[in-house]
Protein backbone atom coordinates (compact mmCIF):
# COMPACT_ATOMS: atom_id res chain seq x y z
CA UNK A 1 0.00 0.00 0.00
CA UNK A 2 1.32 3.87 -1.10
CA UNK A 3 -0.20 4.92 2.41
CA UNK A 4 2.81 2.21 4.11
CA UNK A 5 5.31 3.94 1.96
CA UNK A 6 4.27 7.65 2.04
CA UNK A 7 2.56 8.28 5.69
CA UNK A 8 5.72 9.73 7.88
CA UNK A 9 5.46 9.93 11.14
CA UNK A 10 7.64 10.84 14.47
CA UNK A 11 8.07 7.85 17.08
CA UNK A 12 10.06 7.73 20.68
CA UNK A 13 9.94 4.29 21.84
CA UNK A 14 11.38 3.87 25.31
CA UNK A 15 11.65 0.32 26.34
CA UNK A 16 7.94 0.23 25.00
CA UNK A 17 6.47 -3.44 24.92
CA UNK A 18 6.14 -4.44 21.32
CA UNK A 19 2.46 -5.13 21.74
CA UNK A 20 2.32 -1.62 22.79
CA UNK A 21 3.75 -0.26 19.93
CA UNK A 22 1.84 -2.22 17.23
CA UNK A 23 -0.91 -0.67 19.24
CA UNK A 24 0.69 3.02 18.54
CA UNK A 25 1.30 2.65 14.83
CA UNK A 26 -2.34 1.57 14.34
CA UNK A 27 -3.73 4.26 16.26
CA UNK A 28 -1.58 7.15 14.85
CA UNK A 29 -1.66 5.86 10.84
CA UNK A 30 -4.94 4.58 10.93
CA UNK A 31 -3.72 1.78 9.28
CA UNK A 32 -5.33 -2.08 9.88
CA UNK A 33 -2.04 -4.35 11.52
CA UNK A 34 -3.03 -7.50 12.44
CA UNK A 35 0.32 -9.00 14.41
CA UNK A 36 0.34 -13.46 14.10
CA UNK A 37 1.99 -13.26 17.95
CA UNK A 38 1.68 -17.56 17.81
CA UNK A 39 3.96 -17.17 14.88
CA UNK A 40 5.91 -14.39 16.60
CA UNK A 41 6.60 -16.33 19.73
CA UNK A 42 7.58 -19.25 17.59
CA UNK A 43 11.13 -17.39 16.50
CA UNK A 44 11.54 -16.22 20.04
CA UNK A 45 9.66 -12.56 19.55
CA UNK A 46 6.98 -11.71 22.76
CA UNK A 47 4.70 -9.41 23.29
CA UNK A 48 6.50 -7.39 25.98
CA UNK A 49 9.53 -7.26 24.09
CA UNK A 50 11.20 -4.16 24.58
CA UNK A 51 11.27 -1.52 21.82
CA UNK A 52 13.44 1.71 21.97
CA UNK A 53 13.68 3.83 18.59
CA UNK A 54 13.72 7.00 18.30
CA UNK A 55 12.57 8.87 14.55
CA UNK A 56 11.46 12.27 14.17
CA UNK A 57 10.03 11.43 10.90
CA UNK A 58 10.07 8.24 9.01
CA UNK A 59 7.79 6.47 6.65
CA UNK A 60 5.63 4.00 8.87
CA UNK A 61 7.34 1.17 6.26
CA UNK A 62 10.80 2.22 7.70
CA UNK A 63 9.45 2.32 11.51
CA UNK A 64 7.94 -1.39 11.23
CA UNK A 65 11.51 -2.34 9.61
CA UNK A 66 13.52 -1.13 12.24
CA UNK A 67 11.52 -2.22 14.72
CA UNK A 68 11.43 -5.92 13.87
CA UNK A 69 14.95 -5.76 13.13
CA UNK A 70 15.79 -4.80 16.58
CA UNK A 71 13.46 -8.39 17.61
CA UNK A 72 14.99 -10.63 15.25
CA UNK A 73 18.21 -12.35 14.31
CA UNK A 74 17.62 -11.79 11.18
CA UNK A 75 18.24 -15.72 9.98
CA UNK A 76 16.96 -16.55 6.66
CA UNK A 77 12.84 -17.79 7.70
CA UNK A 78 13.87 -16.72 11.22
CA UNK A 79 12.85 -12.79 11.15
CA UNK A 80 10.04 -11.44 12.22
CA UNK A 81 8.80 -9.42 9.23
CA UNK A 82 5.43 -7.81 7.73
CA UNK A 83 3.11 -7.72 4.39
CA UNK A 84 0.01 -6.06 3.32
CA UNK A 85 -2.45 -8.69 2.99
CA UNK A 86 -5.84 -7.61 1.27
CA UNK A 87 -5.03 -3.83 3.37
CA UNK A 88 -4.22 -5.03 5.96
CA UNK A 89 -0.51 -4.79 7.67
CA UNK A 90 0.43 -8.35 8.89
CA UNK A 91 3.24 -8.77 11.41
CA UNK A 92 4.22 -12.53 11.51
CA UNK A 93 7.55 -14.74 11.03
CA UNK A 94 9.27 -14.46 7.45
CA UNK A 95 8.92 -17.86 7.22
CA UNK A 96 4.47 -17.50 7.53
CA UNK A 97 4.78 -14.78 5.52
CA UNK A 98 6.45 -16.68 2.74
CA UNK A 99 3.49 -18.65 2.57
CA UNK A 100 1.34 -16.75 1.30
CA UNK A 101 2.05 -15.88 -2.44
CA UNK A 102 0.11 -13.91 -5.21
CA UNK A 103 1.02 -13.70 -8.88
CA UNK A 104 1.42 -10.52 -10.69
CA UNK A 105 2.34 -9.37 -14.37
CA UNK A 106 4.64 -6.52 -14.87
CA UNK A 107 4.78 -5.32 -18.20
CA UNK A 108 8.34 -4.32 -18.99
CA UNK A 109 7.92 -3.58 -22.90
CA UNK A 110 9.37 -0.02 -22.56
CA UNK A 111 12.37 -1.60 -20.53
CA UNK A 112 13.26 -3.95 -23.73
CA UNK A 113 13.48 -0.73 -26.10
CA UNK A 114 17.09 -0.10 -26.46
CA UNK A 115 18.09 3.03 -26.45
CA UNK A 116 20.08 4.63 -28.93
CA UNK A 117 23.83 5.00 -28.55
CA UNK A 118 25.13 8.02 -30.61
CA UNK A 119 29.15 7.83 -29.90
CA UNK A 120 29.19 7.60 -33.80
CA UNK A 121 27.25 10.75 -34.69
CA UNK A 122 29.18 13.06 -37.12
CA UNK A 123 31.43 16.07 -35.60
CA UNK A 124 31.31 19.06 -36.16
CA UNK A 125 34.25 20.67 -37.56
CA UNK A 126 34.22 24.24 -37.09
CA UNK A 127 37.64 24.95 -38.44
CA UNK A 128 36.40 23.71 -41.43
CA UNK A 129 33.55 25.97 -41.24
CA UNK A 130 35.51 29.27 -40.94
CA UNK A 131 37.61 28.70 -43.47
CA UNK A 132 35.28 27.90 -45.93
CA UNK A 133 33.42 31.02 -44.96
CA UNK A 134 36.18 33.17 -45.40
CA UNK A 135 38.04 32.14 -48.46
CA UNK A 136 34.84 32.61 -50.63
CA UNK A 137 36.23 30.47 -53.03
CA UNK A 138 35.63 26.49 -52.93
CA UNK A 139 34.67 26.07 -49.62
CA UNK A 140 31.20 26.74 -50.25
CA UNK A 141 28.68 23.85 -49.75
CA UNK A 142 31.00 21.94 -47.90
CA UNK A 143 29.30 20.37 -45.08
CA UNK A 144 30.93 21.35 -41.87
CA UNK A 145 29.84 17.64 -40.68
CA UNK A 146 32.82 15.04 -40.94
CA UNK A 147 31.69 11.24 -40.80
CA UNK A 148 32.61 9.19 -38.35
CA UNK A 149 33.92 6.13 -39.21
CA UNK A 150 33.35 3.94 -36.69
CA UNK A 151 31.00 0.87 -37.18
CA UNK A 152 27.12 1.30 -35.60
CA UNK A 153 27.44 -0.67 -32.14
CA UNK A 154 25.96 -3.91 -32.13
CA UNK A 155 22.84 -4.14 -30.66
CA UNK A 156 22.12 -6.73 -28.03
CA UNK A 157 19.34 -9.41 -28.69
CA UNK A 158 15.97 -8.94 -27.09
CA UNK A 159 16.55 -12.24 -24.94
CA UNK A 160 20.01 -11.01 -23.54
CA UNK A 161 17.92 -7.52 -22.40
CA UNK A 162 15.54 -9.87 -20.72
CA UNK A 163 17.68 -12.12 -18.95
CA UNK A 164 19.50 -8.68 -17.66
CA UNK A 165 16.35 -7.81 -16.21
CA UNK A 166 15.54 -10.98 -14.71
CA UNK A 167 18.80 -10.93 -13.42
CA UNK A 168 18.91 -7.79 -11.77
CA UNK A 169 15.51 -8.77 -10.29
CA UNK A 170 16.65 -12.38 -8.37
CA UNK A 171 19.95 -10.66 -7.44
CA UNK A 172 18.39 -7.65 -6.01
CA UNK A 173 15.10 -8.59 -4.08
CA UNK A 174 15.42 -11.43 -1.80
CA UNK A 175 17.88 -13.55 -3.49
CA UNK A 176 17.83 -16.74 -1.50
CA UNK A 177 14.49 -17.14 -1.92
CA UNK A 178 14.16 -17.45 -5.82
CA UNK A 179 13.81 -20.72 -7.06
CA UNK A 180 16.38 -20.23 -9.60
CA UNK A 181 18.65 -19.88 -6.68
CA UNK A 182 17.21 -22.80 -4.47
CA UNK A 183 14.67 -20.88 -2.87
CA UNK A 184 11.05 -21.76 -2.60
CA UNK A 185 9.29 -18.99 -2.72
CA UNK A 186 9.77 -16.76 -6.02
CA UNK A 187 8.43 -17.91 -9.51
CA UNK A 188 9.31 -15.61 -12.27
CA UNK A 189 8.32 -16.35 -16.08
CA UNK A 190 8.85 -13.85 -19.46
CA UNK A 191 6.11 -13.45 -21.85
CA UNK A 192 5.84 -11.10 -24.75
CA UNK A 193 7.31 -8.83 -22.51
CA UNK A 194 5.68 -9.33 -19.75
CA UNK A 195 6.75 -10.91 -16.45
CA UNK A 196 4.43 -13.16 -14.81
CA UNK A 197 5.98 -13.46 -10.99
CA UNK A 198 4.75 -15.18 -8.33
CA UNK A 199 6.20 -13.88 -4.91
CA UNK A 200 5.15 -12.62 -1.13
CA UNK A 201 3.73 -8.97 -1.05
CA UNK A 202 6.56 -7.69 0.56
CA UNK A 203 9.15 -8.57 -2.53
CA UNK A 204 6.50 -7.35 -4.96
CA UNK A 205 6.53 -4.00 -3.37
CA UNK A 206 10.33 -4.52 -3.55
CA UNK A 207 9.82 -5.85 -7.35
CA UNK A 208 7.75 -2.06 -8.51
CA UNK A 209 10.61 -0.01 -6.91
CA UNK A 210 13.04 -1.37 -8.46
CA UNK A 211 11.59 -1.67 -11.45
CA UNK A 212 10.48 2.35 -11.17
CA UNK A 213 14.01 2.90 -10.63
CA UNK A 214 14.82 1.75 -13.82
CA UNK A 215 12.42 3.67 -15.31
CA UNK A 216 14.14 6.97 -13.95
CA UNK A 217 17.34 5.69 -14.76
CA UNK A 218 16.37 5.14 -18.13
CA UNK A 219 14.17 8.31 -18.85
CA UNK A 220 17.48 9.76 -17.53
CA UNK A 221 19.89 8.21 -20.37
CA UNK A 222 17.54 9.12 -23.16
CA UNK A 223 17.31 12.69 -22.14
CA UNK A 224 21.03 12.53 -22.30
CA UNK A 225 21.09 11.21 -25.47
CA UNK A 226 18.54 13.37 -26.76
CA UNK A 227 20.65 16.79 -25.69
CA UNK A 228 23.50 14.97 -26.69
CA UNK A 229 21.81 14.77 -30.59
Amino acid sequence: SPVVETTRIPVAFNNNPLENVVTFLESVTQIDMDADWDALEEIGVERGDPVSLNLSSAPVATVLDRVLAKLSGGDFGDAASWAIQDGVVVISSDEQLRRQTELVIYDIRDLLIEVPDYDNAPDLDLQSVLRSGGGGGGGGGQSPFQENDEEDPERIPLQDRIDRILEIIQQNVDFDGWRENGGDTGYIQELNGNLIITNTARNHREIAGLLAKLREIRAMQINVEARFL
